[in-house]
């Protein structure tokens, strides 16, 4: 009897039987060298499904994270729809302290009051701006 998903009964990532079943999906963007190409597709799939459970922070979070060019994207996607990941990441964002902090403020504010973005966006950006007014700020 075959228990697996993938060929010959073996375990495949790709199947929701079996761990996230994004985790194959984004191996194989991960696998093609060009995240420019496919990295505002998991910002548009984290938009649309911005009330779905895809992981705290989960596989889109650390994929996109890994690519050099994250932050203009995560910038770009905030004001079309802020979701619960991206405003995390733009938090993240600011936990590091960049130089464009204000920048990354103001997207945080407009997140907070954005009526495309779900109550859960809105309050995950206000408790963000919070925990930022309070937060120490490194030297």
């Amino acid at each position: 009897m075959n228990s697996g998903c993938g060929p010959k009964g073996r375990r495949d990532s790709r199947c929701s039987r079996h761990g996230n079943p994004l985790t194959g999906g984004i191996r194989f963007c991960r696998e093609r060298d060009d995240p420019q190409r496919w990295a505002p597709l998991l910002y548009s799939l984290m938009e649309r499904l911005d009330e779905a459970d895809l992981g705290s922070p989960g596989p889109l979070v650390h994929t996109l994270e890994a690519c050099s060019g994250y932050r203009p994207l995560l910038a770009e996607s905030l004001p079309r729809k802020p979701s619960p990941l991206t405003v995390w990441m733009a938090n993240r964002v600011l936990d590091s302290d960049p130089p464009d902090t204000p920048e990354w403020l103001e997207l945080l504010r407009r997140s907070a009051d954005h009526p495309a973005a779900s109550a859960q966006a809105q309050a995950d950006a206000r408790g963000f701006l919070e925990y930022q007014a309070t937060r120490p700020q490194r030297p």
